[in-house]
């Protein structure tokens, strides 16, 4: 009797482990998405789906080619797609090639191409489409969101390099004072060291200070021992671009509630540097 109760306690702690580290395992794993989706359906001009057509999705800036293969309808998708700019080629026997580019993924971004219509002609003339105004902002996500490219990341002055600065150029941020106002904030902008950044100097939305999270290529790198601020200065030098979700986001994003999620740039065909003095 004592030697079935036993087994039983062993089964049970061991089934309990084991759920504790699919659990602990999941979300770790969801809160390092920071890549995009693109998905689409080939069809002909009447509206017909082409079937096993290929289509090659190229990064701009690197040149980096993935290649994929409609299936018996027309349908297609290319996952885990990095932050960047993207262009789309499209060929099916039969049919002139299709071709548009400047398709821009942010992080997360979950995009479709919905305008595909392949015209009848010879595979060596080219139909090109160009990117519609309304495919800057992804058209299947509820979330409310605030994108810091490239070109802000740049040419837009901060303080301290650090990329989190820009959330006090965002509307619904503003500084909090030392006293829960909006005076005697000891915030400077300098990069002093970790924890000088400005998580817990800025209140989003009528949130506390707190309710800030900030991930890196997925990380989270918020003190953990208070939520108040960095443990890792996000350098805009090394900064594709940064996120700023504050409401509607996925649950790959499981802290909050409002969410700073920056990129690190991945590389391109050509050699760049910066140099200041």
């Amino acid at each position: 009797m004592f030697s079935t109760f036993t087994t039983r306690f062993h089964t049970a702690l061991l089934l309990l482990l084991s759920l504790g580290m699919v659990v602990v395992t999941t979300s770790r794993v969801t809160a390092q998405i920071t890549t995009g989706t693109l998905t689409g359906t080939v069809a002909d001009s009447s509206g017909a789906v082409i079937p096993h057509a290929n289509i090659t999705l190229t990064n701009e800036a690197s040149g980096d080619i993935r290649r994929v293969v409609s299936n018996s309808e027309g349908f297609f998708t290319f996952s885990s797609i990095p932050p960047a700019t993207y262009s789309v080629d499209i060929e099916s026997k039969g049919f002139e090639k299709w071709h548009k580019g400047g398709i821009g993924f942010n992080n997360g971004d979950k995009r479709n191409l919905s305008d595909i219509a392949l015209v009848i002609g010879s595979a060596t003339d080219t139909v090109t489409v160009a990117s519609a105004a309304d495919e800057i902002t992804p058209v299947d996500s509820g979330e409310k969101a605030s994108v810091i490219g490239q070109k802000q990341l740049q040419n837009v002055a901060i303080v301290g390099r650090n990329a989190a600065e820009f959330i006090k150029i965002l509307p619904g941020f503003a500084i909090i004072g030392g006293g829960g106002g909006l005076v005697n904030n000891a915030y400077t902008g300098e990069n002093s060291g970790t924890g000088s950044g400005p998580i817990g100097s800025f209140s989003a939305n009528g949130q506390r200070t707190g309710a800030l999270d900030m991930t890196v290529d997925g990380a989270h790198v918020i003190d953990p021992g208070c939520n108040c601020g960095q443990a890792v200065n996000a350098n805009t030098d090394m900064t594709q671009e940064v996120k700023v979700m504050t409401s509607n986001f996925g649950a790959e994003n499981q802290k909050g509630p409002i969410v700073i999620a920056a990129v690190g740039k991945s590389g391109g065909k050509d050699f760049h540097g910066e140099a200041y003095i």
